[in-house]
């Protein structure tokens, strides 16, 4: 099955609601609705047996959520490891908790560093590892403030992943995925976009606008994000393999953008979640939902939701 989640904005079947979060399951939208959570957004889904975990943050007060089979659970208290279905729910994707600054987890080795923020996290056997970065730098740069530096945390330990003392060019580091012992992280560093494995970096090719997922399916290499339209100015969804940018067919022309939210890879087919924004002729604006298989695009917006963001996928 492809499981996709996000959430809409102003749904016209949950009145009262800022946002609701909802998931897809094969096309067919389910709605996480909660009251004590009416501007939740859903932003990661995992699947294990009959199980669907959906990660989220309830959006106006920012406390991490997550739910299994419906029932939403804060995670405000103890250490991630503490929570055994979070846990593993993490454990089964590696792009489940994302935009993770509320984790409960301890970071190491940030005292000095006035500005933290966790982009992502994943664990893999007996290892929990994060990913970020780290500002206004003053024990790794000198006195020079304003600069950021790519990390990740193994275990709570921080890795840098440039070099710390060259102050002059700013790194970021979104998602990670680790297989075996090797460590794939996607990132930026200084003007360009790259990725990592094992600390070893490499360019992602051609102007990138967003990064928002990675994954590795054999010996090859896979980022998802977005980049400029050949056809227009526009967002387009891209992702890149092996550090080579991939176009769809289906381009945006002016007045839409498309970027990719999420993305899994089975067996060299490529699954993607995405959000598409269309100015209409008649001058509304309308968000819609979607997800691709390969080179097919598919709809996951219905006529009544309008504003509908697709944040993640998982494919079982």
């Amino acid at each position: 099955g492809i499981y996709v989640c996000g959430y809409e904005i102003g749904p016209i079947d949950y009145p009262g609601y800022g946002s609701i979060p909802k998931y897809w399951v094969n096309g067919k939208a389910v709605f996480l609705p909660d009251a004590s959570y009416k501007h939740a957004i859903a932003t990661g889904i995992t699947v294990i047996g009959s199980d669907i975990y959906v990660a989220g943050d309830s959006s106006s007060a920012h406390i991490p959520l997550y739910w299994k089979n419906g029932k939403p659970i804060a995670v405000n208290s103890g250490n991630v490891l503490s929570d055994k279905d979070l846990k593993t729910a993490i454990e089964s994707n590696s792009q489940f908790w994302k935009y993770a600054t509320g984790l409960p987890y301890t970071l190491h080795g940030t005292n000095h560093f006035p500005n933290v923020s966790v982009n992502s996290v994943c664990i893999t056997g007996t290892d929990i590892y994060a990913v970020g970065v780290v500002d206004n730098i003053t024990s790794y740069r000198g006195p020079v403030n304003g600069t950021a530096l790519a990390v990740y945390w193994k275990n709570g330990t921080l890795i840098p992943l440039e070099d710390s003392t060259n102050y002059l060019q700013s790194s970021v580091a979104y998602v990670i995925k680790v297989v075996g012992t090797d460590v794939y992280i996607a990132g930026g560093s200084g003007s360009g976009s790259v990725y990592w494995k094992n600390g070893q970096k490499f360019p992602l090719n051609g102007i990138v606008y967003s990064i928002s997922g990675i994954a590795v399916d054999g010996n090859d290499i896979y980022v998802s994000g977005s980049g400029p339209s050949t056809l227009s100015n526009e967002s387009e969804v891209k992702y890149w393999k092996n550090g080579n940018p991939v176009e769809l067919d289906d381009q945006p022309t002016f007045n839409q953008s498309r970027t990719s939210t999420g993305i899994s890879v089975i067996n060299n087919n490529v699954y993607l979640s995405t959000t598409a924004l269309n100015y209409l002729p008649n001058g509304n604006i309308i968000n819609i939902a979607k997800y691709w298989v390969n080179n097919t695009v598919y709809n996951l917006s219905n006529d009544k939701s309008t504003w509908d963001f697709a944040t993640g996928i998982f494919v079982k």
